[in-house]
């Protein structure tokens, strides 16, 4: 009898032999398995995937204000700015309230035209009236070319220590003066941005400040 040579793919031979046959089946099947479970996405991956968007935009409602005493002054809107690292009060108005001598500070205030204004001074610990109730606050004094109609500008502090909850959709301030004590203010119509002579303005660190006027 004459030899007789075969040529199969090495993959058809095997198939030609029971038990590999029944190994490659399996594998096969297990690679093309399809996996089974359940995978929990977080909200953005949620939002991204359903494509939902909010179709009601809203206008930018620039700052809150509060009605706010000072000694015999009385505040008819004080800003609030969740921005401002600090209360802002004009010195004109320190020296209506008998104040002349002042802490030093280390901060500077930048205007939005990037001038340079350095504050007289600080005082603190004044008690600021909303209502029957005082909160203390402390105030940076600058000079002002022109007092604004609504001078004092309260920044985080002062909103942190009165435990206030701005409704920005509402436009309405909640402050949580105790533990029985709230206040809320309805100020739709009397919000604003705050600025120093007609310009929005931040505050810097002066060690901050001095490192950037170097680099420039």
């Amino acid at each position: 009898m004459r030899q007789l040579e075969l040529k199969l793919p090495f993959i058809d031979a095997l198939m030609l032999i029971p038990p590999y046959q029944k190994f490659l089946k399996d594998a096969v099947q297990q690679r093309t398995r399809e996996a089974q479970g359940m995978v929990v996405l977080t909200r953005e991956c949620s939002a991204i995937i359903q494509r939902k968007v909010i179709s009601d935009k809203k206008e930018d409602p620039g700052s809150f204000t509060l009605p706010c005493m000072l000694g015999p002054l009385s505040f008819k809107n004080s800003l609030c700015d969740l921005g401002s690292s600090v209360s802002l009060m004009p010195l004109s108005v320190a020296k209506r309230l008998g104040y002349h001598k002042y802490q030093a500070c280390g901060i500077s205030l930048v205007l939005a035209d990037r001038s340079i204004r350095l504050p007289t001074g600080m005082l603190e610990d004044l008690p600021l009236r909303i209502g029957n109730v005082e909160i203390p606050t402390d105030f940076i004094v600058l000079e002002m070319d022109e007092e604004p109609t609504d001078p004092l500008i309260l920044g985080r502090p002062f909103l942190a220590t009165a435990r206030a909850m701005i409704d920005v959709c509402e436009g309405t301030i909640e402050l949580n003066l105790g533990k029985d004590l709230k206040m809320k203010f309805d100020i739709k119509d009397t919000m604003r941005k705050p600025t120093i002579e007609g310009q929005l303005f931040y505050v810097e660190e002066m060690d901050q400040l001095a490192d950037e006027l170097l680099e420039e």
